[in-house]
């Protein structure tokens, strides 16, 4: 070994990646079967993300501003986890 830092400069060169072409690839060619959902902020119901502006689906855009102002009932998140997993059981 003549030179040490030869030797790693070869190997750094070696081992770099592949110049990547400059010519952008067009957002729907780069996944063509992927789909987003995303869910409504009042009620989980899931839709395209068009669908649901400020994150909200047309029947929650539509309640009266009344009826948002009363809070939630409060649920029973032991039940609610339960009813789930009973969900997911194959029967």
């Amino acid at each position: 070994m003549d030179s040490p830092i030869g030797l790693l400069r070869r190997r750094l060169t070696d081992k770099l990646p592949p110049q990547v072409t400059s010519s952008p690839v067009p957002a729907s060619a780069a996944a063509p079967g992927s789909r987003l959902l995303a869910e409504c902020t009042e009620c989980g119901r899931p839709g395209a993300p068009e669908a649901l502006p400020d994150g909200l689906c047309r029947p929650c855009r539509t309640t009266p501003p009344e009826a948002l102002a009363t809070p939630p009932a409060e649920r029973d998140v032991h039940t609610l986890v339960g009813h789930l997993r009973d969900l997911t059981r194959l029967p």
